[in-house]
């Protein structure tokens, strides 16, 4: 068997005469015109020629152990490899010992002769010669498009972004879902809470459904303040930033401290609540060891210094809290809540309603697409049901999702009064996250001035 041989990268799919078909034409009028019979096609579509690990050229090396091969043909010699070393391995170690001939008709070289093989030495040194440079020009690229504020551009763009005409442009409702990720871990929630909650709402990304690796993988991303990293250095980015640098350096500074949310956050409940009446920072949740007895309190990031970017007055002197004290502080006036002395009020269009609304447009189109191929008979229903059957599912959890937020009025009253009945009985007999659930869905945010504590209700 003669095997004639081709590859293609994917950077190279459009460049002239490097295209999978126009390589196989060649390569068959080549042997045609020698009245070579008892060809066979060997192809690799989009796999580098850095190394050897592609699926027909492995294909290929057994069948040459094998003894099924006599010649191989390739269209360039940097079809092969681009490899001076891996060339020269091929030739020397698998294709002489097994008395196969290597020709590349580019080139006019063939290995049946000793000036063949020695040209083939060079050739395959200028290739890997090419091969360096295209690295170096692109390693030049990447670097001169981080200086500019320019995302390097690639395969994986980042959550939360498309990337067009060589821009990052903000995707409203991946942006969205970001904000939440750092939000709620801001509230102390894991990486498992945020999965489950996302996975309920039937929010997913370009790249799939949400997993503990993409969230950690957004959490720890400057991208979302608008740096482009590269090469360990940081330049100031062109795109839309989407969290504050406060937010994203006290999410590193929890993950640096090896802080593991569900476990701290049993001992504070409050935790991303709580804010000081006297600089406006933060209180963060802080533990001190003193023989076998911890201790835990929320303290100002402004009086604890703990975290540089959060501080906002190092001469703030506001009042710590131990954590079980004001826990049950809060606790003691949710459940002094009744629905009569609940006044409601109307909200503002929540900022997620936006980026879902758009969403649930998304869908619809494609739904209309779907219904417009099978009608003219691209799909049987069977397909049709199939392709259909998740984007209603998607579609039904969204409108959901807004009919929640919007100020649809009488379900969220009727929910709220639902809610604050149950006070008494989650605060006596729920587990910590229920608790949680409970203060996040009450309870904007709480001040805190000395021994005056004030609570901003979701309802007033």
């Amino acid at each position: 068997m003669i095997a004639l041989y081709s590859r293609v990268s994917t950077q190279e799919q459009n460049i002239n005469g490097y295209s999978i078909t126009e390589q196989q034409d060649r390569l068959k009028a080549y042997c045609d015109s020698r009245g070579w019979k008892g060809y066979k096609h060997f192809v690799d579509g989009g796999f580098s020629g850095a190394n050897l690990k592609r699926p027909a050229l492995q294909e290929m090396l057994e069948k040459i152990h094998e003894g099924i091969i006599n010649k191989v043909i390739v269209y360039k010699l940097d079809r092969l490899s681009r490899s001076q070393k891996d060339t020269l391995e091929l030739i020397e170690d698998d294709f002489i010992p097994n008395n196969v001939d290597f020709i590349s008709i580019t080139e006019n070289l063939d290995t049946g002769s000793a000036f063949g093989r020695a040209s083939i030495g060079l050739m395959a040194c200028f290739a890997q010669l090419e091969r360096e440079n295209i690295k170096e020009r692109m390693a030049v690229g990447k670097e001169g498009r981080a200086k500019d504020g320019k995302w390097h551009g690639g395969h994986f763009c980042p959550v939360g972004y498309d990337f067009k005409n060589g821009e990052l442009i903000t995707d409203d409702f991946e942006a969205m879902q970001v904000r939440e990720c750092f939000k709620l871990f801001l509230q102390g929630r894991s990486t498992s809470y945020i999965i489950k909650d996302f996975a309920s709402k039937k929010w997913t990304h370009k790249w799939g459904k949400w997993s503990h690796e993409r969230v950690s993988k957004v959490l720890r991303n400057p991208i979302y303040i608008g740096i482009i990293s590269h090469n360990g250095e940081k330049y100031k980015g062109l795109h839309e930033q989407l969290v504050s640098e406060k937010d994203f350096y006290a999410v590193q500074e929890i993950i640096n401290k090896n802080y593991i949310p569900r476990k701290a956050t049993t001992e504070a409940l409050l935790l991303g609540k709580i804010y000081c009446a006297h600089c406006g920072a933060r209180y963060g949740h802080k533990y001190l060891k003193h023989g076998d007895k911890t201790y835990h309190y929320y303290s100002c990031y402004s009086k604890s210094k703990v975290s540089p970017i959060m501080i906002r007055d190092p001469n703030c002197k506001n009042q710590n809290y131990v954590c079980r004290e004001l826990d049950q502080i809060i606790k003691d006036e949710m459940k002094k809540l009744t629905w009569e002395n609940v006044s409601v009020t109307p909200t503002k269009e929540n900022d997620m309603l936006i980026p879902l609304k758009k969403e649930l447009a998304k869908i619809d189109k494609q739904r209309e697409r779907l219904m417009d191929l099978y009608t003219i008979g691209d799909f049987s229903i069977e397909e049709l049901q199939k392709k259909a059957t998740p984007l209603n599912e998607k579609r039904e959890a969204l409108k959901k999702q807004i009919n929640e937020l919007a100020d649809v009025p009488k379900k969220s009253i009727e929910e709220l009064k639902k809610t604050i009945e149950s006070i008494p009985n989650i605060i006596d007999n729920g587990n910590f996250d229920d608790i949680k659930q409970l203060v996040d869905d009450l309870i904007i945010k709480i001040e805190i001035d000395g021994d005056n504590i004030q609570i901003f209700w979701d309802f007033y």
